[in-house]
């Protein structure tokens, strides 16, 4: 009986150890995953802050052309 239960125990425990690992490569996953969001993330709002750049730059220099060209004219 006691021989038994004692094999039931240590199948428990494997299952658990096998619960562990796989919860452990769920977790590396998710951070991986999360890591390269967050990577990607900062590249296209780097993008997006280099469009806005352009933007600006440009009306600016379609204001200097605006107040240029009557003082030309």
């Amino acid at each position: 009986m006691k021989t038994a239960m004692e094999a039931q125990l240590a199948d428990v425990r494997q299952q658990l150890r096998a619960i562990k690992a796989t919860t452990q490569a769920q977790t590396d996953v998710i951070q991986t995953m999360k890591t390269s969001s967050e990577f990607h993330l900062g590249e296209m709002a780097a993008a997006c802050t280099d469009v806005l750049d352009d933007i600006d730059r440009n009306d600016a220099h379609r204001a200097t052309r605006a107040t240029a060209i009557p003082i030309l004219g």
